[in-house]
């Protein structure tokens, strides 16, 4: 990969000679034109493989002297984005076989392929989604998620498919009170399609007698996804009343090369085209109420969730912001220099388009925001801090209906200390469950739903509640 490329954008794949006194020859370029190249492999032949999304999606390649040669696969993303070395979402096994993963509409599947015949048999059809691959050559080991399982170790016969899981437990949760993901899929602007998950709301000891509020959640990244797995945060919303909207917004891993590098130059835009596409499709079908909806993200989806508040003023009730980026053009100058050229990918040479990173910049446009929102910094980094939320404070003091949450700088990142998440999330709820206004008179169960208006300056130990709007219903 050269900069500015990235390793989801344009990466090369290079082979070499190894002598046996270590040193290196013949290194030579044999792919990487406008690709991207990930998790290349020998095969038992010797033979040099790789996944490349030359024909439009990560498949399998074979790269040999007589050219590259595509080997026999779904086309489908067979590999996420590959923010980190040593991913391991494909095998070549022996006699011409393959062990294949591979993403379809969101959801994952598992296989073995042969790269001749291209026989095919499916394996562990429970779990949607499946991690670090690998073979004792009689079993095929992974992690693999599945609506009701976070995370387990699977143990699957290649001879028979038997599967035996070594380690991992299904939710605590009732069948009942489970939410399971729905396939969602709409048009966004200028009619493509957008991607995700909805979850009805889930509780047997409540009755919703109206459509429910929705929630949406926007992953960080950019460049990733969410997946049909159980994921306890939506649990923990479903069971309070809420529909979620987890989305896979157009940037996204997981639905081919060209739907990925849809947020090239567009980050800010076509994700929030999605967020509010989502949310009219969802009232149009009539499964949430559109005057209660909700949106929260933390990273990047923390950027996404405060420039749907700039675009879609008066369309949301409250929102959550987890160390999202409010100026991307004060995190450029203090990240490192992946980061800072992915950026200029996202939105564009701030030297050449400085105009685009006001247009796009939260900060820059916080008065035209009028959500109350709630925001947390639990980041120890020097950079996150610098160029996250708490350089909102000054700009909200003089705008109504702001509001902003902190707890200590000196805390590390929520999600490594279950102690100050678990607080973060139950202070959100807090927050978020006064802009419900009320939501039903049925949803009576523990917490209480029946709840007014917060009062102007409510404290909450450090996280400061601004008072809510009158309702928009």
């Amino acid at each position: 990969m050269d900069r500015p490329d990235l390793s989801w954008t344009r990466t090369r794949l290079m082979h070499a000679q190894l002598a046996d006194d270590g040193s290196v020859a013949a290194v030579q370029s044999v792919g990487g034109a406008d690709e991207a190249l990930q998790q290349p492999r020998f095969d038992r032949a010797g033979q040099l493989c790789c996944l490349s999304d030359r024909s439009g999606y990560w498949v399998p390649w074979r790269f040999s002297a007589d050219g590259p040669r595509k080997l026999p696969a779904i086309a489908a993303d067979h590999a996420p984005a590959p923010w980190q070395q040593g991913s391991n979402t494909w095998l070549p096994l022996e006699d011409g076989w393959m062990a294949l993963s591979w993403s379809e509409a969101g959801y994952g599947h598992l296989a073995l392929r042969h790269s001749v015949s291209a026989e095919e048999r499916r394996l562990a059809h429970a779990y949607s989604r499946f991690r670090h691959l690998c073979s004792d050559g009689k079993a095929l080991y992974c992690i693999g998620a599945s609506p009701s399982c976070t995370a387990a170790i699977l143990r699957i016969e290649l001879a028979t498919g038997e599967l035996t899981r070594l380690l991992g437990e299904d939710s605590a949760l009732d069948a009942a009170d489970l939410s399971r993901p729905e396939r969602l899929l709409y048009l966004s602007a200028g009619g493509e399609s957008a991607h995700g998950f909805f979850y009805p709301p889930r509780n047997h000891a409540q009755q919703l007698d109206q459509p429910p509020p929705l929630l949406i959640f926007t992953h960080g990244g950019p460049t990733s996804a969410c997946y049909p797995v159980l994921d306890n945060r939506i649990q923990f919303w479903t069971q309070r009343g809420f529909a979620v909207a987890d989305l896979n917004y157009r940037g996204s891993t997981g639905f081919g090369r060209a739907y990925r590098q849809r947020l090239q130059g567009n980050w800010g835009v076509t994700d929030v085209e999605d967020v509010l596409a989502a949310v009219d499709y969802l009232g149009q079908q009539g499964r949430i109420n559109p005057a209660q909806v909700f949106i929260r993200g933390s990273s990047a989806g923390g950027y996404t969730t405060l420039c749907s508040l700039v675009a879609g003023a008066g369309r949301f009730r409250a929102a959550a912001s987890l160390y999202g980026v409010s100026d991307p053009l004060q995190l450029r100058a203090v990240t490192h220099k992946f980061e800072a050229d992915y950026i200029d990918w996202l939105i564009g040479d701030p030297d050449t388009q400085p105009e685009r990173y006001v247009e796009r910049s939260p900060l820059a446009q916080a008065d035209r925001i009028r959500t109350p929102v709630i925001s947390s910094r639990a980041c120890a980094t020097r950079w996150c801090c610098r160029a996250r939320p708490n350089r909102w404070s000054p700009r909200w003091t003089t705008t109504a209906y702001r509001c902003t949450a902190s707890p200590s700088p000196t805390s590390a990142t929520a999600s490594a200390r279950p102690r100050i998440s678990r607080r973060c999330w139950k202070r959100s709820w807090r927050f978020i469950r006064r802009g419900c206004n009320p939501v039903s008179s049925n949803l009576n169960g523990p917490p209480p739903y029946s709840v007014t208006h917060a009062q102007a300056g409510i404290q909450f130990g450090r996280w400061r509640i601004a008072e809510f709007p009158p309702s928009q219903e």
